[in-house]
């Protein structure tokens, strides 16, 4: 077996195996300082990337994803990729008219997009196939629309795999 480790999953992979409970990344919400090991990062880039693959996003598929720098980004990116599709990240300072002939040309397969206010751009601007995932909840209740799904669910969906990690690692090889 090789010891070269050629993809940024792999890298994590490896990274979660020699160190799992070693600080991966911080993140301050609320005024608290939240705490991610290596293990949980591969465990939730793993739900996400199987998340994603349940409900059709896969290889080739482009993934619009609007978030602010968090952990739900970094877990989103690395999913998409790992699952073949192409990650288009985009800075939520973004103009939305920007937005909007990005969406035009690379014609994503799903949108990741933060709040309330990015979903009700979305919904007029994307294709009838496009799912729109949302990462915050508050005000989404008010929208019934088939393409919306929000982040937690998607990750939920993955967790309920019987092995999301030997998901993320199967991937992760054949990417090479």
């Amino acid at each position: 077996m090789s010891t070269s480790i050629s993809t940024l999953t792999e890298q994590l992979l490896d990274r979660a195996e020699k160190t799992p409970q070693a600080r991966a990344m911080l993140q301050k919400f609320r005024g608290k300082w939240n705490e991610t090991t290596w293990s949980d990062y591969a465990q939730a880039v793993a739900e996400v990337a199987r998340g994603l693959d349940a409900i059709g996003i896969g290889e080739g598929h482009n993934v619009l994803i609007v978030v602010d720098n968090r952990p739900a980004f970094a877990y989103l990116d690395l999913a998409a990729q790992t699952i073949g599709a192409i990650s288009v990240p985009v800075a939520p300072a973004t103009l939305y008219s920007d937005v909007s002939e990005l969406i035009a040309r690379v014609k994503p397969t799903a949108i990741v997009v933060q709040d309330v206010g990015w979903v009700e751009a979305a919904l007029r601007d994307v294709g009838p196939s496009c799912k729109i995932i949302h990462v915050d909840t508050a005000g989404i209740g008010a929208y019934q629309d088939e393409r919306l799904a929000a982040y937690q669910d998607i990750r939920d969906l993955g967790a309920k795999s019987a092995d999301a990690v030997s998901f993320l690692r199967s991937r992760a090889k054949g990417l090479r």
